[in-house]
């Protein structure tokens, strides 16, 4: 959280994730902390504007 509070920062693209392993369980559980991560710093630092890119297999 301290990256905010250095940075003016107004909008964030979420582009990380993970591959899938052999235990869906630990997959779901690692992008969705990620993820639940950066939307907290979202709503911590006021940015109006989100977005995720996502996928479903490559």
């Amino acid at each position: 959280m301290a990256l905010g509070g250095r940075y003016t920062v107004k909008d964030i693209v979420h582009l990380a994730g993970s591959s899938p392993d052999q235990q869906p369980v630990c997959f779901f559980r690692r992008d969705m902390t990620g993820l639940l991560n950066a939307l907290d710093a979202a709503r911590t630092w006021g940015i109006r504007r989100f977005a995720v890119a996502s996928r479903i297999g490559v």
